[in-house]
């Protein structure tokens, strides 16, 4: 017997042996949405804990700063630093002037 074009066969997935317990569609989608459900509850229960640990201020606190003539800073490379950029800033200011007085050649011309 001929089949007509109306009654074509697709081919079953038989070779899809999935021995826990088959293909179950509904277990599947419940598993899921469950486990997102269940990440998401623990994602907004960290944040939670989070906002009201820095709200109370138990979370990123500061010492209580000590007087006294202790710097953290060490002048004698602040000053190194420092002069970097005064050095910069005459080589700009220099710079500037030197093209402002027409030192550029016109690449028109």
């Amino acid at each position: 017997m001929k089949k007509t074009s109306s009654e074509k066969t697709y081919p079953v997935a038989t070779h899809l042996n999935f021995k826990v317990g088959g293909v179950n569609p509904h277990r599947d989608w419940t598993i899921l949405i469950s486990t997102f459900l269940v990440v998401t509850a623990l994602v907004v229960g960290a944040n939670l804990y989070v906002f009201f640990g820095i709200q109370n201020g138990t979370f990123f606190t500061m010492p209580e700063r000590q007087e006294g003539n202790d710097t953290a800073l060490n002048m004698e490379k602040l000053n190194v630093v420092v002069g970097i950029f005064e050095a910069k800033k005459s080589k700009l200011a220099e710079l500037r002037s030197a093209t402002s007085a027409g030192s550029v050649v016109d690449p028109s011309n």
